[in-house]
């Protein structure tokens, strides 16, 4: 009785954090030297800053109560792997970037590596509806674009505006499909 009430739990939360990153999609985009801006939504960054704090609380205080670091690898390898999680998801928040003009639209990764592609060399944009990504395909390289970025549906409109209807129709019916059922 009480895994059905903690799975019910669980499912509920998880419904409203897909919810909660989906109405980022919808906000409209920051706008920084006449480009809009889409980032992560901030929920990464806190759940990363967050996971961490625990990681290294957990390191510390096993450190603490034997005097000294175990020597048991199951001891410190999951608070280390959830440390490093959470420092990834912390720099996901504060790094990912994408921003788009009236030209180009530009990249920034984890670790701000920038990957620029041109409006008028995209060729083919598609919506892979189990990563939630829009993908972007010049003759030479592809950008993807996740949904969960804050101001995503502002790219969307942008992109309308930039390309020929023919290279992006495919992938804006599937996510106005993918908007009506949420």
């Amino acid at each position: 009785m009480n895994y059905a009430k903690i799975v019910m739990m669980m499912a509920v939360v998880a419904l409203f954090l897909v919810r909660y990153l989906m109405s980022g999609t919808e906000k409209k985009a920051a706008v920084k030297d006449g480009a809009i801006v889409l980032k992560m939504n901030k929920i990464y960054g806190v759940a990363g800053f967050f996971i961490v704090l625990v990681s290294m609380a957990i390191i510390i205080i096993s450190g603490l109560k034997t005097g000294e670091f175990s020597e048991e690898i199951k001891t410190i390898a999951l608070p280390v792997i959830f440390l490093i999680l959470g420092g990834i998801l912390f720099l996901l928040s504060v790094n990912v970037c994408i921003m788009a003009d009236e030209e180009k639209i530009t990249y920034y990764n984890i670790l701000r590596r920038k990957k620029q592609i041109m409006w008028k060399d995209i060729k083919r944009v598609i919506f892979n509806q189990k990563t939630l990504e829009l993908i972007l395909y010049t003759s030479e390289t592809e950008m993807k674009i996740h949904i969960y970025l804050v101001g995503f549906l502002s790219f969307v409109k942008l992109m309308k505006s930039k390309l020929n209807y023919e290279i992006y129709k495919d992938a804006v019916s599937i996510i106005d499909t993918y908007k009506r059922q949420l």
